[in-house]
Parts: C-alpha cells; sequence; structure tokens
C-alpha cells in the first residue's frame, strides 16, 4: 500500500481504519516533526475515522503543515521508518 497525494492506494478490505499524521516539516508532507505524531483507531467503519478526522482537523485549521489521513494501515512516523 502507498500513499500517491492524499490518497492510500492498494486499499485491503479486511483492514480496519486509522487517522494519522501530524504537524509535517514542510509541504511535501512525507516528514512529521518529532513529537508531534497523532493516531487515532482502529475504526471498524469509515464513517467513524472521517468524524474523528474532521473533529482533529478543526482544531488544527489554523496551521497549514498540519495533516492527518484516513488509512486502512496504522503509519508509524517514527525514526528507522523506511
Amino acid at each position: 500500500m502507498t500513499m500517491e497525494g492524499n490518497v492510500v492506494v492498494g486499499d485491503h478490505p479486511d483492514l480496519p481504519y486509522y487517522v494519522t499524521g501530524g504537524i509535517f516539516t514542510d509541504e511535501t508532507f512525507t516528514k512529521v516533526v518529532p513529537g508531534t505524531e497523532e493516531s487515532y483507531g482502529p475504526f471498524e467503519h469509515y464513517l467513524h475515522a472521517e468524524n474523528v478526522w474532521r473533529g482533529k482537523m478543526g482544531w488544527n485549521v489554523d496551521n497549514c503543515f498540519h495533516r492527518l489521513f484516513i488509512t486502512r494501515w496504522l503509519v508509524s512516523y517514527g525514526a528507522g521508518d523506511a
């Protein structure tokens, strides 16, 4: 599974949904500022994940480097990730 823009490619219907992200270092949205990582879930239904996503994004609407994604796998932005 990979990310292309904001879209998850290689989605698998048996996996739960997660909301992951944080405050990114720049507009490429590939590297998260250490200590700002966020992850919520797992959620069985997309709508549950979307409700969490909307709520969390609403609190950070003034930060253009804050971004959250709804995925079907848990993303880790920690050191050592490939």
